[in-house]
């Protein structure tokens, strides 16, 4: 619950937090391991996590605070990394392609249109004078009355 606050830039700090000592190990020769399991995390997939660093190089999934290796399509979800298609469908809190229009979305990068209506939290094209909005960009006037949350 309290972990997704601290998982917003953690997938960039996992290769930055290893950088110091990470090529002063007495023992590798540097032949072999190209296999991943060297990180700052290395913890193994499905260990305890709250953050990605924890487990690198696989991701913390947040809906269960363990690590793993992105899911597919169809697999519950928290934030866009934790999804191979690199969406995580925050209306449905599940991995998923981009939504069709009248599709639940929250927000703009979740639909094909690239258009969110967040007033009725679904894809939709821009609307005409008197449609629902929210902001500007969801009329195809450009301009929402925000008083009355309806496009001019």
């Amino acid at each position: 619950s309290s972990g997704a606050s601290s998982s917003g830039a953690s997938s960039s700090g996992a290769s930055s937090s290893g950088a110091s000592g990470s090529s002063g190990t007495s023992g590798s020769s540097g032949s072999s391991g190209a296999s991943g399991d060297a990180g700052s995390g290395d913890a193994g997939f499905g260990e305890p996590c709250r953050r990605d660093v924890e487990c690198a190089p696989r991701i913390c999934n947040l809906e269960v605070d363990r690590c793993a290796d992105p899911a597919p399509n169809g697999v519950g979800c928290r934030r866009d990394t934790e999804c191979a298609g690199k969406l995580c469908n925050l209306a449905t809190d599940v991995c998923a392609p981009e939504a069709a229009e009248g599709e639940p979305c929250r927000r703009d990068s979740e639909c094909a249109a690239k258009l969110c209506n967040l007033e009725l939290d679904v894809c939709k094209p821009r609307q005409p004078p008197g449609g629902p909005c929210r902001r500007d960009s969801e009329c195809a006037s450009g301009l929402c009355n925000l008083a009355v949350d309806t496009c001019k």
